[in-house]
């Protein structure tokens, strides 16, 4: 079995044109999930695509870097050599969109358990002090106790001195 050569991503490259175009362009990898052991598989399948929103944004990018290919929603294939594939749209856009979404509120749900972590981990400290606030105030308690039957052994102790 012999191995492809896969170029890794450059991701200054990736950031510059999703900075350009914003929300018009996603990097195709960035639209699956994966585990990490097929990601060189992954990157050579999707390493090179982009998912634009139309043509005219494919076209633009293509003519940037001529290593970019490019789908648009409708499933138009755009490549720097002029090649240009028709596509059938169906329901892609709109699983491309929930496929942002998703990953998007994974990101969310992702700072939320983190923060769920911290609070747990906070709230466990919090738990422990006031375990060992307890353990003090049930040795004031006893104390107090102590110190009430030893001044109460002592104003004994006076009145039967004093009766004598």
């Amino acid at each position: 079995m012999s191995q492809i050569a896969v170029r890794d991503l450059d991701r200054r490259l990736i950031e510059k044109i999703e900075k350009k175009y914003g929300d018009q362009v996603i990097h195709a990898l960035k639209t699956v999930s994966f585990k990490q052991e097929i990601y060189k598989a992954m990157l050579f399948v999707f390493g090179s695509f982009y998912i634009c929103n139309n043509s005219q944004v494919a076209q633009s990018l293509i003519k940037e870097d001529p290593s970019i290919q490019c789908v648009t929603l409708e499933g138009d294939v755009f490549k720097s050599s002029g090649v240009v594939s028709g596509g059938y749209m169906g329901n892609f856009s709109r699983n491309i969109e929930l496929t942002q979404e998703f990953k998007k509120r994974s990101g969310e749900i992702n700072n939320i358990n983190i923060q769920l972590a911290q609070l747990s981990q906070q709230l466990e400290e919090c738990l422990k002090k006031l375990d060992h606030f307890k353990t003090f105030e049930n040795q004031i308690i006893e104390k107090e106790i102590e110190l009430k039957g030893l001044v109460l052994d002592s104003t004994q102790q006076k009145k039967s001195i004093s009766n004598m």
